[in-house]
């Protein structure tokens, strides 16, 4: 895990250990392309989308701190966190009323229900989670193919699951009267997580800080009854 660690963090030039991180704004949508690295050679962060020994799909995000909800459309590929059975299949990731549901919604999930409470009780990250969840640190400046982006890692000693990175678009932080440090925003650029094997990451576009409509985070039938995940 340190190694890893060490190894994760090479690519970035370490510029202000003290830099502010920006906060999300209330409602946005995305889209992204995830790539799931499934070996431990290849850490992100990525300057460029991986090809060797990667799995690719494509999904949507939208976001609404004022409900708040929180769902994730994987189109190709279900997230790779589960254990349990291989993410070979589509899926949703509902997070609504403290409850974050898996929705499956392709008959190649063998073994999975159409819906599994994955954490209850849970909630989207608020917009101000970069600035206050513990563990987080700046970690300096890298590229998306010729593009500058910053980088902040969520490292947890408390959460066996992380380490967890964000990164923003540079030249999308300029500075603004109207904004201090505290409640600048960015456009995001990636996020990794770690996956079953290896690392998962999220690169996002068509970024649009738009309301969405409220019935994408309608709760189906299908998680009426719905029981605890099988990770």
């Amino acid at each position: 895990m340190q190694l890893s660690l060490i190894l994760l963090f090479i690519p970035l030039t370490f510029i202000n250990s003290q830099s502010t991180a920006p906060i999300w704004p209330n409602y946005f949508t995305y889209q992204w392309t995830m790539a799931h690295v499934y070996d431990d050679i290849q850490l992100p962060p990525y300057s460029t989308i991986p090809v060797l020994n990667t799995t690719v799909g494509r999904g949507r995000t939208y976001y609404d701190w004022s409900l708040p909800a929180m769902i994730e459309y994987y189109y190709d590929i279900c997230i790779p966190i589960f254990e349990a059975t291989s993410n070979n299949f589509t899926c949703n990731f509902l997070n609504v009323n403290e409850i974050a549901y898996l929705v499956v919604t392709d008959p190649r999930a063998t073994g999975r229900p159409p819906c599994c409470i994955f954490q209850n009780p849970w909630n989207p990250p608020a917009p101000d989670f970069l600035q206050k969840a513990p563990g987080v640190k700046y970690n300096g400046t890298g590229l998306f193919y010729t593009r500058p982006v910053r980088w902040w890692v969520l490292d947890d000693p408390q959460d066996p699951a992380g380490p967890f990175g964000y990164s923003f678009f540079e030249d999308t932080c300029k500075s603004s009267s109207s904004l201090t440090p505290e409640n600048m925003m960015c456009t995001p650029s990636q996020f990794f997580f770690r996956a079953t094997t290896g690392f998962a990451s999220q690169f996002f576009d068509n970024y649009k800080v738009e309301k969405p409509d409220p019935s994408v985070f309608t709760v189906p039938d299908s998680c009426i009854d719905a029981q605890p995940c099988d990770v």
